[in-house]
């Protein structure tokens, strides 16, 4: 049965015909059942590229939404023939029609424009959730972002027809602002298999901190955490998270405020923690994470910490200095961003208490290059290397004697510069063709983007 147009766009086919023929089209071929589906409604946009599900091709299926500037018939015919060479793949899959859909059920983003057009997308939308979660029958992943409408029938999809499909979602992505508490209740209720949970943006006009609390207290082994950019204080949140501790394999809190520290201590507690992200640190909120630089992981491979803007503080070297030592025999890739003057003990520390390291990623105001030079004599394997801010002080003569001076097998280098282009790329190709017998690489690309960002990646 084919969702009805609110009596409110009768009258204007403009807008119904897109609206109609495209939910037509979807019911017709029964596209739910053998496809999850990527929608996007910025004009001239199309919903193609679909996933297979199973051993089943994706019939590519597209539909060009240029409302209100065209008219029906227009618009219908844009809708019938991008879609007649579709009707031919679909028919050979009309004997599954007890496959359900699995995978990411929509990603969705919105242009601003009239409130009329908003109004459309927004229905058309909530019809197409309440089209696919009532014929599908498991749900593994859901993301939800920004939808820049309305977006309240977000907090019912938990009670739609059919939302018990719901109860198979193993990853659950969302920005805050999206929805409220109603969901995540909704969900508690339904999941209690959640491997993934990453909850963007949540401001202080939509919290639901308790709902959040339960549905990570009712899932049964929780692997990957993040929350980013998030003003509330999350505290509870973390402390519920060493309901977790035994599965738990990734944390990031990427510019998250937590107040109370003893909340942190839960965090201590994943001894199969792989990956720790503690991104975008201020300053005032830092002393909360304190907890963690004093505690092993043993199976720590993967860590970040940067800090926001140009504070630098003795604590935060002798912390970051004491992780290490504690945790970085197992780490392979380290991300920094700090500021300049730091790096001098930090980058020693690296070549001392991390053997097996093949990643770093330099981030902010970078100034030593010297000490860096030092690092890539030293026998760690660094495969990547990456200096990322457009005030690196990295001139030529230091770029060539960086890369002349790194013994480990390149894959990628990648750093971004303010000046003298030409010179970098110089010593960049000069370097690429020097190195192919010596490494015995088959070739590089070398890339210099519209940033400034320079890159050098090996082919073997």
């Amino acid at each position: 049965m084919t969702p009805t147009i609110p009596n409110d766009y009768t009258s204007n086919t403009s807008l119904q015909s897109p609206m109609n023929t495209a939910l037509n089209l979807i019911e017709e071929h029964q596209l739910y059942k053998i496809i999850p589906v990527c929608m996007s409604f910025f004009p001239n946009d199309i919903i193609e590229n679909l996933e297979k599900l199973h051993k089943l091709p994706a019939p590519n299926i597209k539909g060009i939404f240029n409302y209100p500037k065209e008219d029906s018939e227009s618009s219908e015919k844009t809708l019938e023939s991008d879609s007649s060479e579709d009707n031919e793949q679909t028919s050979d899959h009309e004997s599954s029609d007890d496959e359900s859909s699995d995978g990411l059920m929509f990603n969705y983003e919105i242009e601003e424009d009239s409130m009329e057009l908003a109004e459309v997308e927004e229905h058309l939308l909530e019809q197409l959730c309440r089209l696919f979660i009532g014929h599908s029958k498991k749900i593994k992943e859901l993301s939800i972002g920004d939808l820049g409408v309305d977006g309240y029938f977000v907090d019912d999809m938990p009670k739609y027809i059919g939302a018990s499909c719901l109860s198979h979602l193993a990853a659950l992505e969302l920005d805050g602002t999206a929805c409220s508490g109603a969901f995540i209740s909704g969900l508690s209720e339904l999941c209690r298999n959640l491997t993934s949970i990453i909850i963007e943006d949540m401001d202080d006009e939509s919290p639901f901190i308790d709902e959040l609390e339960l549905l990570i207290k009712n899932q049964q082994k929780l692997k990957q955490f993040q929350l980013v950019d998030i003003t509330l204080d999350m505290s509870k949140i973390i402390s519920c998270l060493k309901t977790q501790i035994g599965s738990l394999v990734e944390v990031s809190l990427r510019d998250v405020y937590i107040r109370d520290q003893e909340s942190m201590k839960s965090l201590t507690h994943c001894s199969k923690l792989e990956t720790l992200d503690l991104s975008f640190q201020e300053k005032k909120y830092y002393k909360s994470f304190v907890p963690l630089w004093y505690t092993n992981f043993p199976k720590l491979k993967n860590f970040e910490i940067s800090m926001f803007y140009t504070w630098q503080d003795p604590a935060f070297i002798e912390n970051t200095r004491a992780f290490l030592e504690i945790n970085g025999k197992h780490l392979h890739s380290l991300k920094f961003g700090l500021t300049k003057n730091i790096y001098t003990e930090i980058l020693q520390d690296i070549s001392r208490y991390c053997p097996k390291l093949s990643n770093l990623e330099i981030n902010r105001i970078f100034d030593g290059v010297n000490y860096l030079i030092e690092l890539l004599k030293s026998p760690l394997p660094l495969e990547k290397l990456i200096i990322e801010y457009n005030k690196t002080k990295l001139h030529p003569e230091s770029l060539s004697t960086l890369l002349e001076n790194w013994d480990a097998p390149i894959i990628q280098f990648s750093y971004c510069c303010d000046e003298d282009i030409e010179l970098h790329n110089e010593v960049l190709y000069h370097y690429a063709e020097t190195q192919k017998n010596k490494r015995n690489i088959k070739g590089f690309d070398v890339i210099t983007s519209s940033y400034q960002r320079n890159d050098i990646k090996a082919r073997r």
